[in-house]
C-alpha cells in the first residue's frame, strides 16, 4: 500500500511539473518520504509551488514537529493549518511552532468536515 501511495505521489508531481501547476500535498506520518520525493521529483526548486495541506506535525512531539516545519519552510513551501490547532492536547505542539511560520507562507483552512475545531467528534456530518 505504501509503495502504491508513493507511486501516485510521484505521478502527481510529474503532472504538476508538466503543466506548471501547484502541488497541494497532504502528508500524514510520512514527512521524510514526502520530502525525499519532492526533492527528487519537483522541478520547481524554490518550492513556491508546494502547499503542505493540513500540517499537524507529530502530535505532541514538539521537537519533531518543529524539525518538520523548519524543513518545509527551508524548502520554501507554504504551510496550511486547520482546526487541529484547537485540539487541546494533540494541537499543543503545533500551536507552539505556529509563530515560526512567516505570514506570507501561512494558510488557514477548515478541512471540514474531517478536521473539526476542538475535541468534538463529527458523526454523520453533524456535531
Amino acid at each position: 500500500k505504501k509503495k502504491k501511495k508513493k507511486k501516485k505521489k510521484k505521478k502527481k508531481i510529474e503532472l504538476a511539473n508538466e503543466y506548471n501547476l501547484p502541488l497541494y500535498v497532504h502528508e500524514r506520518l510520512a514527512h521524510q518520504d514526502l520530502i525525499d520525493i519532492l526533492m527528487k521529483k519537483n522541478k520547481n526548486k524554490n518550492g513556491n509551488n508546494v502547499i503542505v495541506h493540513c500540517f499537524t506535525g507529530t502530535n505532541d512531539d514538539l521537537a519533531q514537529t518543529k524539525t518538520q516545519l523548519l524543513k518545509y519552510l527551508e524548502l520554501g513551501y507554504f504551510i496550511s493549518v486547520s482546526g487541529y490547532i484547537c485540539k487541546s492536547k494533540p494541537g499543543q505542539a503545533l500551536r507552539e511552532v505556529i509563530p515560526l511560520i512567516p505570514l506570507e507562507k501561512l494558510m488557514v483552512e477548515s478541512d471540514a468536515p474531517y478536521m473539526h475545531i476542538g475535541d468534538k467528534r463529527v458523526q454523520n456530518g453533524n456535531y
